[in-house]
């Protein structure tokens, strides 16, 4: 296997304009993603979104009521928000991971805690997902399952927003066509239409 070779592949964004209408709209849910995963999503680097569960899973009720109750359902494809969590996945760990993978040649700009507070607790993009699989030659892949991703887009200024548990319906009145800007040609962007 040569992750040199797949990490270029996995790292250049996925373009499927084959998508359903449903797709070129306003997406409906986000999911809340650990930093780094969420930037290296959106920056189109990863391809593969790692979860314990699968999409389809009955939902279940969060720990303190019954209005915390995480979705796990979506119709695929499904373009979503994705939204970076107000904690880091980052340790010695990711670290080394991220640095066998990028060759020693991690990308410039991924979001450390303390150093970016902006990009934690809010909205920083979008993507679409396009599949669930239980296995991938994808060297993202780690996971039980795995969402698999296109057409990312990371905006410009990240929206703050909080975050939940499964898949989960953003307000209007923190998304909404004044608060989005997206970043230039170097992702998968496209263009809005609401």
């Amino acid at each position: 296997m040569d992750i040199k070779k797949d990490l270029q592949m996995a790292g250049q964004p996925k373009l499927d304009n084959s998508k359903p209408e449903s797709m070129n709209s306003k997406p409906r849910y986000a999911l809340s993603i650990k930093q780094p995963w969420s930037w290296l999503i959106c920056k189109g680097w990863k391809d593969i979104e790692n979860r314990s569960w699968r999409i389809g899973r009955k939902p279940q009720h969060g720990p303190y009521s019954s209005r915390d109750r995480a979705n796990f359902t979506i119709k695929l494809p499904e373009r979503i928000y994705v939204h970076a969590g107000k904690n880091a996945d980052w340790n010695e760990g990711t670290g080394d991971f991220l640095y066998r993978l990028f060759d020693a040649d991690i990308p410039l700009g991924i979001p450390r805690l303390g150093t970016s507070p902006e990009q934690f607790g809010a909205i920083i993009g979008e993507v679409d997902i396009v599949d669930c699989v239980t296995e991938s030659a994808s060297p993202w892949f780690v996971g039980k399952y795995g969402f698999v991703l296109a057409n990312p887009v990371l905006y410009e200024i990240p929206v703050p927003c909080p975050g939940r548990l499964g898949f989960f319906e953003v307000e209007d009145k923190y998304i909404n066509e004044n608060t989005i800007k997206k970043e230039g040609k170097n992702n998968g962007s496209r263009q809005m239409r609401y």
